[in-house]
């Protein structure tokens, strides 16, 4: 399993899974997903070949709150979302953002607890 952030080069590829596998609100044009997704951090996960498997979905994330859902392929559910997939995601996050003040992860904080809600009450 490989966890990296997306690349817009990778987006039809996301939004042809977010169509096939119902995500909430998904726009059926490429156009406007893409205008959704700029303002979304996404995370791919992939299976040795480098295909997309899932992905996490982060959005409208500011200093008080964010979003954040997940969506996978139907043959691979239950593969894909467990503690280790958080795990590996939240290390990832720490390593990369540390607030340049103090020192402190605060985004990771917030998506820490946004996680944690999303996977207590779904």
């Amino acid at each position: 399993m490989t966890l990296k952030p997306l690349t817009q080069r990778q987006w039809p590829q996301l939004h042809q899974m977010m169509l096939a596998e119902g995500f909430p609100h998904t726009p059926q044009s490429f156009s406007k997903a893409s205008g959704f997704l700029e303002d979304c951090i996404c995370f791919g996960i992939f299976d040795g070949n480098d295909t997309l498997d899932a992905a996490i979905v982060l959005g409208e994330v500011t200093k008080e709150s964010a979003f954040v859902d997940a969506v996978c392929l139907k043959e691979r559910r239950g593969r894909w979302l467990k503690p280790q997939l958080f795990r590996c995601f939240l290390k990832w996050c720490l390593s990369k953002w540390a607030c340049v003040t103090c020192g402190l992860n605060h985004t990771a904080s917030r998506l820490i607890n946004c996680l944690a809600s999303w996977v207590l009450f779904g």
